[in-house]
């Protein structure tokens, strides 16, 4: 909850994961902010399902807190369009 009400991570509501292809696809209404929620569940249960199959790693409570809140916020640097703008980037 404090990661997730600034307005930083808010601000990902406004910014879509799949770029233009609403245009052609109208389902494909994905954002960056369901998108960082969605990824952060799963490594969440990653880290869960780790721990309980592999308990000689030691992964500890902080251990998974991290890896959940780097998974919550691995797009909060992402502008829009941004995967269309690195293909630009890479032909210069």
């Amino acid at each position: 909850k404090v990661v997730v009400d600034t307005m930083t991570f808010q601000r990902m509501r406004h910014i879509k994961q799949l770029g233009i292809c609403h245009f052609v696809y109208p389902g494909a209404t994905h954002n960056r902010f369901f998108h960082s929620i969605g990824t952060a569940f799963l490594a969440h249960e990653l880290v869960k399902s780790l721990r309980l199959r592999q308990p000689e790693l030691g992964i500890t409570d902080r251990d998974a807190l991290c890896v959940t809140l780097a998974a919550l916020c691995h797009d909060l640097g992402h502008p829009m369009y941004s995967h269309m703008f690195e293909v630009f980037i890479h032909s210069l």
